[in-house]
């Protein structure tokens, strides 16, 4: 501290015994002898607490102990040290922290546009212990070259009543940016982290590397007790990037995740043992995530994972009553765990989804999912322990139903769907590009089986349609009545008889076929997307699988078709194609007596 002269000192005692001034600051209390900073501020700030007078530093001061900010308002100055600063009942705003930390202690604080760096300690803002009820305002701070920037502990007697930490700037950290942990007590009135930037968290330590982290009370379990979640709180508005794990939850409640911008990236905090995702969520329950946008980065594309509890390595706390809407990501993927049992019910909403992957397992009372845009569906209604975490733990024999409407499942050339063990009573789908297959484990178990009718087309003709893959239960209405009901999924290609589908001579790395002989405009049609088998053309010689990915069209006056993967091994003219999936069909051809016209008016 920069040590004022002998008039200064005389100015300053007169300030003090004559009047009380509005405004104070350090350098009004150096002694008549030379004395450590820290001697200087605690003088500071037990007076402007005494007298409730705001402190204006201007000055640097060099922190060898603690300091106590009680019931006041402090503003400027730059603390250096590598002590604590505590704050009770005080505002602190517009100071420079470099190397010292605080910690709440109680009482309403605020901490806002104040600069952090150079922390050694585990968090540059810290949380524990307190002393009485708190409500904190933390916003617009700058944190950077510290382990956590902000940590709340959940320990002692008194709680943080309610907080906002909004449009905080934290980036080149190591620890966390935001992490409240085992705060189940704590937020009774509310908790919102709103518009903080959070760049580059990288570190090393074990579980280091969250951008927004918030948790309760272990264990999990279907059974644990409402007061061991975090509940009512959101997390809004926030934009974070070079983070291993953007946003975390565990064992809360009745919360949401709203528009967030997050963008995670392997190359960081490669060694703390975290899952890769912009959001992860474990053993939550009722809760809501509206709105998440932005890439992985690197080496894996998790991008959501909603998941099971687990206490020592043991699965027990599946996620329960939630809804995943508007998630914009091209290479992300989402992978969710849940279950349900006959006790309890479980309803789960996903919609308006775009993402790469969509992995579910598990069967809650009710799930609906509508309006998604994905590459591919990896689904297990009822899975076991080898299919995923907490698989074969629940199981549910009440009514079950399930929705899927308006989903698209496609890659660059076909569907990807995988669905199995759907072990439901119901189940609604229309507007799919692929067909979802009801199973029981007990035969009859689920009433009658039935096929649900998912795509209806009518025909300019009376001829089954070539060259397309149709879904198990389409119907295909005639020109002049009946109709053919398609009984396995699957293409027609005709492969046999007297003029079979014969293809001209290939050559290795083309990535189309012709005709030889039938017209592929009019009589065989061929369809993008359908699936076809080429003998000889894989490696080494092997029958090649692929997919058309272009209608026909003419190139050098021969129908041409283009295909992926390309051909592998050299064929010769003539060869054969054929369906990868022949479909099944039922030819209904209606009478006369079926054929009933609508009575003419007279």
């Amino acid at each position: 501290m920069r040590t004022p002269g002998l008039l200064h000192r005389f100015f300053s005692l007169i300030c003090r015994t004559v009047r009380t001034p509005s405004v104070i600051n350090p350098e009004m209390f150096i002694g008549w002898r030379r004395e450590p900073d820290f001697i200087i501020i605690q003088r500071c700030a037990d007076y402007a607490y005494q007298y409730r007078i705001p402190v204006r530093a201007s000055g640097t001061y060099y922190l060898d102990r603690s300091v106590s900010l009680r019931g006041l308002a402090w503003e400027g100055g730059i603390f250096v040290g590598d002590t604590p600063i505590y704050i009770d009942d005080t505002s602190l705003e517009n100071t420079e922290i470099n190397g010292s930390h605080v910690e709440i202690q109680g009482g309403r604080c605020t901490v806002r546009n104040n600069i952090f760096y150079n922390q050694t300690a585990t968090a540059a803002l810290l949380i524990k212990g307190l002393t009485s009820e708190a409500r904190l305002d933390c916003s617009y701070n700058e944190f950077y070259n510290c382990n956590y920037a902000i940590l709340q502990q959940g320990t002692g007697d008194f709680q943080m009543a309610s907080a906002i930490y909004s449009y905080n700037s934290i980036h080149d950290i190591r620890g966390d940016g935001i992490e409240l942990n085992v705060v189940n007590r704590h937020y009774y009135d509310g908790l919102i982290i709103e518009g903080n930037i959070i760049c580059n968290v990288n570190g090393s330590n074990t579980s280091w590397g969250i951008g927004i982290g918030v948790a309760g009370l272990a264990p999990y379990g279907t059974d644990t007790p409402d007061e061991n979640y975090v509940a009512n709180f959101s997390i809004r508005g926030n934009r974070i990037l070079g983070c291993r794990q953007c946003i975390h939850t565990e064992l809360c409640r009745d919360f949401s995740i709203i528009n967030n911008d997050c963008s995670p990236d392997t190359s960081k905090s490669t060694t703390s043992g975290l899952r890769f995702a912009a959001y992860v969520a474990y053993g939550c329950k009722r809760f809501v995530v509206d709105g998440l946008s932005g890439e992985p980065i690197g080496t894996a594309n998790r991008y959501v994972q909603i998941d099971w509890g687990s206490n020592d390595g043991v699965w027990a706390g599946p996620p329960v009553d939630f809804t995943l809407r508007n998630v914009n990501t091209t290479q992300g993927d989402i992978e969710i765990a849940t279950g349900c049992a006959d006790s309890w019910t479980n309803t789960t909403i996903v919609e308006n989804i775009r993402c790469r992957a969509m992995k579910w397992r598990g069967l809650p009372s009710t799930s609906k999912f509508s309006d998604m845009f994905c590459s591919s569906i990896d689904c297990i209604g009822r899975y076991s322990a080898s299919e995923g975490g907490g698989g074969g733990l629940l199981s549910r024999s009440f009514y079950t139903y399930t929705h899927w409407t308006n989903i698209i499942c496609i890659d660059e050339m076909n569907a990807s769907v995988a669905f199995s063990k759907m072990y439901v009573d119901r189940i609604r789908q229309e507007g799919n590009n692929f067909y979802i297959p009801i199973s029981e484990a007990i035969t009859g178990h689920r009433g009658p089986k039935l096929i649900t009718t998912t795509e209806e087309y009518k025909l300019y003709d009376d001829k089954f349609p070539p060259g397309r893959e149709f879904s198990d239960g389409c119907v295909l209405w005639k020109a002049s009545g009946g109709y053919y009901l398609v009984t396995v999924a699957g293409a027609l290609i005709n492969s046999g008889g007297t003029r079979p589908d014969i293809i001209k001579a290939t050559t290795a790395g083309q990535a189309y076929i012709q005709s030889n002989d039938l017209n592929w405009q009019s009589d065989q049609v061929k369809a993008a997307g359908t699936r076809i088998v080429i003998p000889g053309a894989g490696d080494p010689g092997n029958d090649l699988i692929t997919t058309i990915t272009c209608g026909v069209y003419i190139y050098n006056g021969v129908y041409t078709v283009n295909i992926d993967p390309p051909i592998v091994t050299p064929t010769v003219d003539n060869v054969v194609i054929r369906a990868a999936y022949p479909v099944s069909y039922i030819d209904v051809t209606a009478t006369v007596n079926e054929m009933v016209s609508a009575p003419s008016i007279r």
